[in-house]
């Protein structure tokens, strides 16, 4: 049996955090992915000239890619064990060694991941100034678990 994460017997997670899209981003993004497709397939059904059918199954197929975004990453879930952080949103998957991580900076949340949570935890990587983003709710719970491995 496979589960989403997997780890060895020893390798318990210390923190798991799952921040799911803020609920009102998500009903307005599947109203104006029902709304692409009906208005879609009402335009490719109804067209007369082949620019408007065209332009309905455009309309059809990017709602429906928009429904497999919206259905796949409604979330983002942060796992840290004691050897890696995993950051996972749908099919994406990050994971980094956590002995890889320099140092954190908590701040207001910016990019995408304000869909998810208010506020994010930037993570120094290496030494060649790289950054992992993590959106989160958690903020005081996942800094003192990356703090106390560092």
């Amino acid at each position: 049996m496979s589960t989403r994460f997997e780890f060895d017997k020893d390798d318990v997670p210390l923190h798991f955090e799952r921040v799911s899209m803020n609920r009102w981003v998500l009903l307005a993004g599947w109203i104006a992915t029902a709304t692409g497709v009906a208005l879609g397939v009402a335009l490719a059904a109804g067209a007369q000239r082949l620019p408007a059918e065209a332009l309905g199954v455009l309309l059809a197929g990017l709602g429906g890619v928009m429904a497999v975004v919206l259905a796949r990453c409604r979330r983002v879930e942060t796992v840290v064990t004691r050897r890696l952080l995993t950051m996972s949103a749908g099919p994406l998957r990050r994971r980094v060694p956590v002995g890889f991580i320099d140092g954190f900076e908590a701040r207001a949340a910016t990019s995408w991941r304000r869909l998810y949570a208010g506020r994010e935890l930037v993570l120094g990587v290496g030494h060649d100034g790289r950054q992992v983003i993590i959106p989160t709710a958690n903020l005081d719970g996942l800094a003192s678990v990356l703090g106390s491995q560092q």
